[in-house]
């Protein structure tokens, strides 16, 4: 709970940030996030660097990191293969935990993302050392700040997404995750900003 507690006064605190924004400026391409899941997961946050491109071909860097010190990063290629399918791979790596050792393997990724209208997925597929994990959301606008839809997510669950958009570039979300293997739930908060 005071991991919730904490991410929620750290969005209060950025809820500002869209309010020194003069103009509409350009987006490079920037995007963070920070979530917290439950009490017993761990902190992540995450960094991607993905230029706007003109063309088909794209590349993208990203980054993770976990409050219990567990890295993972990857950079690669996208292709846009439709007007509302794109798709990306990555290598790279990643250190476990202290308490794993902090050893150090080879990752590698898929990306795909589809944007139709109001309708929008995006899944992330990883493999290497610990073994395969994913994320895949899809959501459905209902309005320009909110969206409705579900996720799942590697070692949480499956479960109802719901997004807020406070400005442009700027929004919340949250989950409520069942593992099918047990009977709890797991809710998760979490805070994106873009330039």
């Amino acid at each position: 709970m005071k991991r919730i507690c904490s991410l929620i006064i750290l969005m209060l605190c950025l809820v500002v940030l869209p309010a020194f924004a003069a103009d509409e400026p350009k987006e490079l391409g920037f995007w963070f996030e920070a979530q917290a899941a439950g009490n017993t997961k761990p902190w992540k946050f995450t960094t991607l660097y993905e230029p706007p491109t003109k063309g088909r071909f794209g590349f993208f860097v990203t980054a993770d990191q976990w409050s219990d010190e567990y890295r993972v990063a990857y950079t690669g290629p996208t292709f846009k293969v439709t007007e509302w399918l794109k798709v990306g791979i990555g290598i790279g790596g990643e250190q476990t935990t202290p308490e794993e050792g902090a050893h150090q393997y080879f990752r590698c990724a898929m990306t795909l993302e589809v944007n139709l209208g109001k309708i929008s997925a995006f899944g992330t597929f990883e493999n290497g050392g610990t073994g395969p994990w994913h994320r895949v959301s899809a959501v459905y606008k209902i309005s320009e700040k909110i969206g409705v839809g579900g996720m799942s997510e590697t070692d949480i669950g499956i479960g109802p997404r719901v997004e807020y958009r406070i400005a442009k570039n700027f929004q919340i979300w949250g989950a409520l995750l069942r593992d099918p293997t047990e009977t709890s739930y797991t809710p998760i908060l979490a805070i994106n900003y873009s330039f």
